[in-house]
């Protein structure tokens, strides 16, 4: 059985997002002190075109592949009314069977809290679909800041160290459950 873990980077917003791009800059980095992660990043609104009928998204076939080939995933959302965004709603709901047995973890940004109402959703979502929602979660707060002036650097210490608890119970929980869904076939 491969040790690697390919996790999933599930990120975007619904709008020009620039620190939506920094904040994966930031993951990657952070990750890449983890030499058992294998990276990829997923576009939910790459889902929501591929479902057009004259979209040029990604094919839903490639896509669905991805989310099965991923042994865990990261969520960054941003909230927007105190949810998350309408295309990683879409995603969720297309690849149903491809969270299952698999963990998750959570970065929101946004707001007073960060957006915790959209991870707090998030977490009743994924867990009707038998994932593995992990209990801590990074969130930025941004209340009438530019976002890409402050990014995750704005938080070194406490930022980076909620990450690095994200990414090692990411890894625990997806090697135990990788585990587990080959023993179930």
């Amino acid at each position: 059985m491969n040790q690697r873990i390919s996790l999933a980077i599930i990120y975007g917003s619904a709008r020009q997002d620039c620190y939506c791009d920094t904040i994966i800059e930031w993951i990657a980095s952070a990750a890449a002190r983890y030499s058992h992660f294998d990276l990829q990043l997923i576009d939910p609104l790459e889902s929501s075109r591929a479902r057009g009928p004259s979209s040029p998204g990604l094919p839903l076939k490639q896509l669905e592949h991805q989310l099965g080939q991923a042994d865990a995933f990261i969520v960054i959302t941003p909230g927007y009314h105190y949810g998350h965004v309408a295309p990683l709603n879409g995603l969720i709901d297309t690849a149903r069977e491809h969270w299952q047995a698999k963990p998750v973890g959570f970065i929101s940004y946004g707001g007073l809290s960060g957006d915790l109402r959209a991870t707090e959703q998030l977490r009743l979502m994924f867990a009707k679909l038998h994932a593995i929602t992990l209990s801590e979660s990074v969130n930025f707060a941004s209340p009438g800041q530019d976002p890409c002036a402050a990014g995750p650097s704005a938080e070194p210490a406490a930022g980076l160290d909620a990450m690095k608890s994200l990414l090692a119970n990411l890894g625990r929980w997806a090697t135990a459950l990788r585990a587990a869904r080959y023993a179930m076939t």
